[in-house]
């Protein structure tokens, strides 16, 4: 669960219409003389940086990447002005409030100039300089200066990382969660280049010093606001909230701000994102990516095609959606990368989630989001091709037949919790999903034969028609007696005679069927029922 950290928050970004770029003005405020710095920003942080559409800051970090903020686009694609050059861009992916941007396909320019990454683990107290296209600093105000005007041009200042914010939620609406860099305006004296962001800072890059080297190590998301007497937010920039007032929630009780208390600013920790950057990157390649999970309790959402590692932490997990337009992009979770779990799954028309040999759980499935994953597999199956859009495994779609992605909830799939579901590649005919074909999944199949079902794969819905009907029989014949990698197993004797028994009733021929010790196929003739019937002795 995510942690209060602040009650209020501000956007670095002004109000504007989902699917287009917002407006941004200019510049970081400091503490000293006019409270700009306005002149080229040092150590040549300032040739890594451009604007994407009419103002928003963005970082470049490889020869097609750039790095900004989410919120500051509803757009999967844009214009990056770099350099007196114009570049074509599209997302690539979203995770929490970092977005990474590529050069799209037909632009073939390059970035000339891209920032190394911070790839640390300790960016506290280390010195920092920030760049963004926020507003000038105001008339002065008890505590600071108000914010003022804009001009359109980058400004820069410095600072220290006060603090490492792990897994934090900022604010309440809207709602900021992830890592984060938290830097002070403390009214350093010694320091009269002390920076705070504005609103239209955000994407901003922050470089922390690190061996003698400024490194790309967040982009600006957030920065505390207090309120005025009235309870409403207070436009300003403050080296002290001292008697401003705060709230619990929206729309309770001011509480006024008794403590000496400077303002911070929250960048976006890209040291704890470095490998879904790395995939867009192409330094975590098809091969290598299961070496590398993604771990994050937020959003991520995919707008290409790529290949990662497992997806763990309880990520709310978006492929193609909500920004717009919306876009066609599969997302392979590597082969042999282990299980991922992910709090939510939305996958837009025309997607795919590619599951390969791997198993996906989900929190926090109730029936609504249930029938969506079950359409998405529905969808996938596409006629036992396993290639549809929806959920897919690239790996089912070459085994010639033999496996499919399973679904389980709760109270079938063991180890699971109330709410939660597993989806993953198996053999056909397993139920329960627990690598074994036998005598429990024979009788979820023949409680169920020929009748109409919700539940798919788990009620013995292999194909996820609706319906478990021959079509289901005769895969899990093919399986019966088989574990996951394909091997035979011992069962019981007693599960062999319960299957011998159920078609000699209902007159299913079974050929070559082997000594259930040796077993290792078992084909069908022919099924002549779909339901069990009652015969007369």
């Amino acid at each position: 669960m995510h942690t209060k950290k602040q009650a209020k928050i501000q956007w670095l970004a002004f109000c504007a219409s989902l699917g287009a770029i917002l407006p941004h003005a200019s510049a970081i405020v400091t503490l000293g003389g006019t409270g700009n710095n306005f002149t080229t920003p040092p150590n040549g942080i300032g040739s890594f940086e451009g604007q994407l559409g009419t103002g928003a800051a963005g970082t470049t970090i490889g020869s097609r990447i750039m790095l900004t903020a989410t919120h500051v686009s509803g757009n999967t694609t844009g214009v990056f002005t770099f350099n007196n050059l114009t570049y074509n861009m599209r997302l690539a992916a979203t995770i929490d409030d970092l977005a990474v941007w590529q050069i799209a396909p037909t632009d073939t320019k390059t970035f000339a100039t891209y920032a190394p990454l911070y790839t640390g683990s300790s960016e506290t107290n280390l010195p920092l300089e920030v760049e963004g296209y926020g507003v000038q600093r105001g008339p002065a105000i008890t505590g600071g200066w108000l914010w003022g005007a804009g001009n359109g041009q980058l400004s820069w200042g410095t600072n220290t990382v006060s603090a490492i914010d792990t897994d934090t939620q900022l604010g309440e609406t809207p709602n900021f969660g992830g890592d984060f860099l938290q830097y002070d305006f403390n009214n350093n004296p010694s320091n009269p280049n002390q920076a705070i962001t504005a609103v239209g800072d955000s994407g901003g890059g922050v470089f922390v010093l690190n061996n003698g080297v400024y490194q790309l190590a967040g982009v600006n998301s957030v920065v505390d606001t207090v309120l005025n007497s009235a309870g409403n937010p207070l436009q300003a920039a403050l080296y002290d909230q001292f008697g401003y007032y705060t709230q619990n929630f929206p729309g309770g009780a001011l509480t006024q701000i008794t403590t000496h208390t400077p303002e911070s600013s929250y960048a976006t920790r890209i040291s704890s994102k470095l490998n879904l950057v790395g995939v867009v990157q192409g330094n975590i390649t098809p091969a290598n990516a299961a070496a590398f999970p993604i771990n994050n309790d937020g959003d991520i959402s995919i707008y290409t095609n790529m290949t990662t590692g497992a997806i763990t932490g309880d990520a709310l997990l978006t492929i193609g959606a909500p920004f717009t337009p919306v876009v066609s992009a599969t997302l392979q979770i590597a082969a042999n990368s282990g299980t991922s779990e992910i709090s939510a799954l939305t996958i837009a028309p025309g997607c795919s989630f590619d599951v390969t040999n791997n198993h996906v759980i989900i929190d926090d499935v109730d029936p609504t989001v249930e029938t969506s994953i079950l359409s998405y597999l529905a969808s996938g199956y596409n006629g036992g091709k396993w290639n549809g859009p929806g959920i897919t495994s690239s790996t089912a779609a070459s085994s010639g037949g033999s496996y499919g992605v399973g679904y389980g909830g709760a109270g079938v799939v063991s180890g699971l919790s109330w709410g939660q579901v597993e989806i993953g590649y198996a053999l056909y005919g397993d139920t329960n999903l627990d690598g074994v074909v036998n005598g429990d999944d024979f009788n979820v199949l023949i409680a169920n034969l020929g009748r109409a079902v919700t539940a798919g794969w788990q009620a013995g819905d292999f194909t996820y028609d609706g319906v478990v009907s021959s079509a289901d029989f005769t895969l899990f014949v093919s399986n019966f007696g088989k574990q996951a990698n394909g091997a035979s197993v011992v069962l019981p004797a007693s599960d062999w005679l319960a299957l011998d028994a159920y078609a000699a009733a209902n007159h299913i021929a079974l050929i070559n069927i082997p000594e259930p010790a040796t077993v290792t196929l078992l084909s069908l003739a022919g099924i002549t029922l779909l339901a069990r019937r009652r015969h007369n002795i």
